[in-house]
């Protein structure tokens, strides 16, 4: 679980996040992981990730530094501005993200939605209606035997 905080008063905001990432398959810790970014080398704007450590496959810092560069002298007078810039760069990095690579996180997408929406649930009560038909099962072979047990006395 991540933490982050921002403290705003009228001179300014400090922001902060805590380091640890649990990878999602082995349920592994890590105590070193980057989420809060500095998005331009010397103004005071900053970025903070949660949940996932990457866009399409790139790490959040890899995609910021290649924005630094990107950026190189160019400065803008508010922070919407650099959050638009931001992210028509990513919109417009053709060679980062190619057609493929837009395809392949799309269909990673579609099939996680896919999957908690509908086949997971419907796992669950097929699972649900199988306990409930075994449980039938079980009962009828007690009454059977009870009734196979009479006749024969």
């Amino acid at each position: 679980m991540t933490c982050e905080v921002a403290v705003m008063n009228a001179c300014g905001i400090a922001l902060a996040a805590d380091s640890a990432v649990t990878l999602e398959q082995s349920g592994k810790t890590y105590y070193n992981a980057e989420k809060l970014f500095q998005l331009v080398p010397d103004a005071p704007i900053g970025i903070m990730t949660y949940g996932a450590a990457d866009f399409m496959g790139i790490p959040w810092g890899a995609l910021i530094a290649e924005y630094q560069l990107y950026l190189h002298t160019m400065r803008y007078n508010t922070l919407v501005e650099y959050l638009n810039d931001f992210a028509l760069f990513i919109e417009s990095r053709h060679e980062i993200f190619t057609e493929a690579a837009q395809k392949f996180s799309f269909l990673r997408i579609v099939r996680a939605l896919w999957d908690s929406l509908y086949a997971q649930p419907w796992h669950e009560k097929s699972d649900n209606n199988l306990n409930s038909l075994n449980e039938i099962i079980i009962k009828n072979r007690e009454i059977m035997n009870i009734s196979i047990q009479k006749n024969s006395s």
